[in-house]
């Protein structure tokens, strides 16, 4: 009996742009999973963008537009950036695509001005794109853009392309979020649904006469942006109890993992707002949630796939946490412990298979810490292999997740 693939459901996912409207944050990106139908064709794309919307729908975000060659509205579709057109100081009118593309500056190139005048298609299968060395910067009509803030210049390329087009960016307003089914973050820097949710926010703002005509006020714009915290109503400087400081990341990391299912969690108003709603007892403490939020993005959450692993499972995810810290680290094994060392110790592992648990020491005084029986314990009077002050027992998943706080203080401390 043969099996027929095709069209075979498999999930993704992808992230909605939607304006943001009050002060902090002028984009709020949220990941949404949905059902992905495969193949090349229009009509499979159109099947994952509606299944997208639903899931959009779902989280109260509608009406929202899919901005790409594959939408079903021809409003998204006359806003691709392969396009959107718009006129430079010559009176050519050229895409955002060949603009963005054509602007480049490389180690060994650029810009290459004949870009502009050619397709997306064409672009793409000329050789200077890939034989002209590291992108290092963009050069439009003289104005010179640095690689970072990432997606600056893209941005500013599309909302001056949309100010000449006020027939479409008009339509934008009707809108609550934007999506682009070819956009994936794993792949891809720039979406032209997230410039597009920018436009609508500094368009309701009144800001985009400022901002089109300067490149430094549309620069300090987005650095004003960027050093906000997320807000759409001010924080609470109500800061966390020790213990519910402790709580916190666990909490946070399992609701990523079996609710939210994604690999890293973003910090954004939605998604604060959304966890103090499973645990309103972070309410008021939403600087707390964005600081362990970005901890756990930049040194990497906890895996509950290994929730059944032994210990030497445990002792290799330990290992490559504290290597992650830092490319400085070094480990060195021999038969009593692993030690991994900066300038000094930052903690060494004791193995222990025949009892099924993990000693791991610190340099950590245990009288800044909330000693828990079980797990950590102050050893400055008891000798023990390795060095450090602070004792931390790992036995079950759990364990391992709540000693990365720890680990992370005692790096810091070389």
């Amino acid at each position: 009996m043969s099996t027929n693939f095709k069209g075979m459901l498999r999930m993704a996912q992808r992230p909605i742009f939607v304006p943001g409207l009050k002060k902090g944050s002028f984009v709020e990106k949220l990941n949404l999973n949905f059902k992905w139908y495969s193949g090349y064709s229009i009509t499979q794309k159109q099947k994952s963008i509606e299944s997208l919307h639903r899931s959009a729908a779902e989280n109260n975000i509608t009406p929202i537009l899919e901005i790409s060659t594959k939408s079903s509205e021809e409003i998204g579709r006359k806003l691709s950036a392969f396009n959107l057109f718009f006129e430079i100081e010559t009176g050519v009118k050229i895409s955002v695509e060949s603009a963005y593309q054509g602007s480049k500056v490389f180690e060994r190139g650029g810009p290459y001005r004949d870009f502009f005048t050619l397709s997306g298609k064409e672009i793409k299968k000329d050789k200077r794109l890939y034989n002209s060395g590291k992108l290092i910067g963009f050069d439009f009509n003289g104005i010179k853009w640095n690689l970072e803030p990432i997606n600056l210049f893209y941005d500013w390329l599309y909302i001056n392309a949309l100010i000449q087009n006020p027939e479409l960016f008009y339509e934008l307003l009707k809108y609550k979020g934007f999506s682009d089914i070819e956009f994936n973050p794993q792949k891809s820097v720039n979406c032209q649904a997230r410039s597009a949710a920018l436009f609508v926010s500094i368009y309701k703002r009144n800001l985009i006469d400022k901002i089109s005509k300067d490149k430094n006020e549309f620069l300090n714009l987005m650095k004003e942006i960027e050093n906000t915290p997320v807000s759409f109503t001010k924080l609470s400087n109500k800061s966390c109890t020790k213990q519910l400081s402790n709580d916190l990341y666990s909490k946070l990391n399992k609701w990523r993992f079996y609710t939210k299912k994604v690999e890293q969690l973003d910090c954004s108003y939605i998604i604060i707002q959304e966890f103090i709603q499973v645990h309103p007892e972070y309410k008021e403490m939403e600087d707390c949630v964005i600081e362990k939020i970005k901890l756990g993005n930049s040194h990497g959450w906890f895996n509950y796939d290994i929730s059944k692993c032994d210990v030497q499972e445990f002792t290799q995810y330990l290992t490559k946490f504290i290597l992650s810290l830092d490319d400085a680290i070094k480990v060195n094994e021999n038969n009593s412990y692993i030690s991994f060392k900066k300038k000094k110790n930052i903690a060494c592992i004791e193995v222990r298979p025949s009892v099924r648990k993990v000693i791991v020491y610190l340099k950590v005084n245990p009288d800044s810490v909330t000693l828990l029986p079980g797990f950590s314990r102050d050893v400055r009077q008891l000798n023990h292999k390795g060095t450090g002050d602070l004792e931390i027992t790992i036995k079950t998943k759990e364990d391992l997740e709540n000693s990365k706080d720890l680990i992370i203080r005692s790096y810091k401390s070389d």
